[in-house]
Order: C-alpha cells, then structure tokens, then sequence
C-alpha cells in the first residue's frame, strides 16, 4: 500500500519524482501532527508537502484526486 501513497502524493502536489518511502513516511507524520493541531485536513497536507519536498511542491491539483485523510488512511494500512 505505501507504493500507492507514494504515486498519491506525487500526484497531488505535483511533485517531479515519486517520494522516497522515508519522505513520505516523513509526510504522513508531518499531516498527522497538524491534523491533531487542529489544522483543517487539506491545509495540513499542504503543509507537510512543503515542508517535506520544498523544491517539488506544486499546489495544482491539492484539492483533486484523493483527500488528506484518504492517504492517511491508506497509509495505516502498512504503518
């Protein structure tokens, strides 16, 4: 499951390359910690994503495709 987390993220943020697991492990910590923090779930993605992959974030497409919470949930699958 976390090969398609990884094809999710790089469609939603427009990133250049597929993410490493450990960035998008890193990812899903990140969106984790700001959901919990009370940040609205598509904000928190965002968020992550630029603090994650800086030089790769394109905010296109965040809000097409799967949801914040989708990948999160598709995610616990593997963690």
């Amino acid at each position: 499951m976390i090969e398609r987390v990884r094809l999710l993220l790089k469609s939603k943020y427009g990133l250049v390359h597929v993410p490493s697991v450990h960035k998008t492990r890193r990812w899903i910590e990140e969106a984790r910690a700001k959901l919990a923090a009370g940040q609205p779930s598509e904000q928190a993605g965002i968020a992550a994503a630029q603090r994650v992959f800086p030089y790769e974030f394109k905010p296109y497409n965040v809000h097409t495709g799967a949801t914040v919470e989708e990948i999160i949930t598709e995610s616990s699958a593997d963690t």
